[in-house]
């Protein structure tokens, strides 16, 4: 249902040449990311064209600000990690006059997303300067096609990343831009009208799988585990996906589950599988 959601707003988002904003939340492991990456495999099979960007907020670090958007403009300008920087400015100069064609344009942009992802230092001016170079990058992209913006980790983000995206949305009214934001609950915590009050915006909350769901997530992973254990690891992995492919990993790591023809077979006892308790996590709320 999610996934059809995000389908929706992308060819909505093209149709109507308007940008908008889906914001996913969700704790932990709960699938986030995974759905983001199913709407990327959609995007690669039809004809529409969509312009993708992603980036991920770090947890910490010196100049992690903007973080997600240098990544984007790396990605979009094929530059990468420990480039040499005249190579890598002179990347980045031909991909802004790709898609901006006035010279004037790209003598305003080019410097400013030069000293974002560090090759030059940043033009005299105020942070409405940043936004507005950035802003206008993005929506020359989207005259081309959709263009997709997919903001990892924005719970870890800086408030001055979150006003960007806000004023993205808001002033590229008349262009073809969806951004997805993918947080934990302490996003709204912090910016509780995150997703929520804005045109044009949709919030997303993603809840942990039932026992049932769990079971079959579980089956599909390893076809042929004991139906004890798959039970076991349903119960005990609390409704969180992450939580029980780890395991199963685990388990064929270190030659517990071995493969077969038709799936897997477990070595040694069930009842000796040490399985952590994660359903104390859904009784207290983490």
């Amino acid at each position: 249902d999610e996934l059809r959601l995000l389908k929706d707003q992308l060819h909505a988002t093209g149709r109507e040449q308007r940008a908008r904003m889906v914001s996913i939340i969700g704790e932990g492991g709960i699938g986030k990311t995974r759905l983001s990456q199913e709407l990327l495999r959609y995007i690669d099979g039809i004809a529409e064209d969509v312009y993708y960007h992603n980036g991920r907020s770090p947890a910490y670090g010196e100049g992690v600000t903007f973080w997600a958007l240098g990544e984007m403009i790396r990605q979009r300008a094929g530059i990468i990690e420990g480039e040499d920087a005249g190579k890598a400015r002179m990347k980045l100069r031909t991909t802004v006059a790709e898609f901006a064609s006035d010279e004037e344009d790209q003598r305003w942009i080019e410097p400013r997303l030069a000293a974002l992802i560090g090759l030059a230092e940043m033009p005299p001016g105020d942070r409405s300067e940043l936004f507005a170079a950035l802003r206008t990058f993005f929506q020359r992209i989207s005259e081309r096609g959709t263009v997709l913006m997919v903001f990892e980790d924005l719970h870890w983000a800086d408030e001055g990343l979150l006003d960007f995206i806000e004023e993205l949305v808001e002033r590229s009214t008349p262009s073809p831009i969806l951004v997805l934001t993918l947080a934990r609950p302490e996003l709204v915590e912090r910016r509780s009208d995150w997703g929520a009050t804005r045109r044009r915006t949709l919030l997303m909350h993603l809840s942990r799988l039932d026992d049932g769901a769990m079971r079959e997530l579980v089956a599909g992973l390893a076809p042929g585990i004991p139906d004890a254990v798959v039970e076991r690891l349903a119960e005990r992995t609390a409704g969180v996906p992450l939580h029980a492919v780890e395991f199963v990993r685990m388990l064929i790591n270190t030659g517990r589950l071995l493969a077969v023809d038709d799936g897997y077979e477990l070595a040694g006892d069930p009842g000796e599988l040490a399985i952590p308790d994660r359903s104390e996590e859904r009784r207290v709320g983490k």
